[in-house]
């Protein structure tokens, strides 16, 4: 079934609340079209089973009409299985398309979105809402994404890539570094080798070196994205490098802002949620076992 672009721009954006990459409209056509490696398996089954169980039915009826509707039905359940579905492929060409099309997705961020200061916004009122913090991305698009939706003036934070993006902030953020006790954070793609490179890159930087707890990485690595539900219609192949940008902006916004207001990792943040959700969930398995004991169980007749 098709998914209108209309439908992807609200689920991406919050229904206009957040400005977005492609990858964040990409990962929205995911969710929407809920394209996963198992659905594959699933249709081949049913088509499959269909076809071994409409030949006989077509025997049984003995009449051209059985038979046409077996082999419908098989070939529908067939050319649905073949069907390629929501890849990045397809959502690339449906953008490029509305795009060329003459649509128009104002929330929509272009490449190097920050790449120059607000206009008549001098240097030192950029940060007056005082910085207190650092946080090295590993892609420009990142940067763009969380400055272009504020996130940088809530959490009194600078923002800037590996490669000193945007150039604008090079003053200001190394004016930060000489302060040894300011917090520095890593946000990085997922992929736990990438993690390890990540923070050895940053860590070599002679302004920066190894600051002990003030250099966090609380990155995405391959086990939180794993646990995230938010992430489950992606395909396994996007996850395991999957771009900081892919990730919806409201669990984005919400993991960083827990990562950094309590000084812990992205990973350490999940594996405790997705504990708690287990234990809710052994709670009320239990609490619905002993309502059905409680209640005499049953009553089969």
């Amino acid at each position: 079934m098709a998914i209108e672009i209309e439908t992807i721009i609200a689920r991406a954006t919050g229904n206009g609340t957040y400005q977005v990459t492609r990858n964040q409209l990409l990962t929205a056509y995911l969710q929407l079209s809920g394209q996963s490696n198992s659905q594959g398996c699933f249709r081949l089954l049913v088509a499959l089973g269909f076809v071994f169980v409409g030949a006989p039915i077509a025997v049984i009826m003995d009449s051209l009409l059985g038979a046409g509707f077996a082999v419908f039905a098989s070939g529908v359940l067939l050319s649905w299985h073949m069907w390629p579905g929501a890849t990045p492929e397809a959502f690339e060409k449906l953008l490029d398309r509305y795009l060329a099309g003459g649509g128009n997705i104002p929330a929509l961020l272009g490449p190097q979105a920050v790449a120059t200061a607000p206009p008549g916004a001098p240097e030192p009122d950029i940060y007056s809402y005082g910085v207190q913090r650092i946080l090295i991305v590993d892609d420009d698009a990142a940067v763009d994404l969380l400055v272009r939706n504020n996130f940088h003036a809530q959490h009194q934070i600078a923002i800037t890539s590996l490669n000193g993006y945007p150039s604008y902030l090079s003053a200001v953020i190394s004016r930060l570094l000489t302060n040894p006790q300011v917090k520095i954070y890593l946000l990085h793609r997922a992929g736990d080798s990438n993690a390890s490179t990540f923070y050895h890159r940053v860590a070599s930087d002679p302004r920066i070196g190894h600051r002990g707890e003030n250099l966090l990485s609380c990155g995405f690595t391959d086990d939180n994205v794993a646990s995230l539900p938010a992430l489950a219609p992606l395909p396994k192949s996007l996850k395991k490098t999957l771009p900081v940008d892919m990730v919806p902006y409201a669990t984005l916004s919400g993991l960083l802002a827990q990562a950094i207001g309590q000084h812990r990792s992205i990973t350490a943040i999940v594996a405790e949620q997705a504990a708690l959700d287990a234990a809710a969930k052994r709670l009320q398995s239990r609490s619905s076992t002993s309502t059905f004991f409680a209640g005499g169980g049953h009553d089969f007749g």
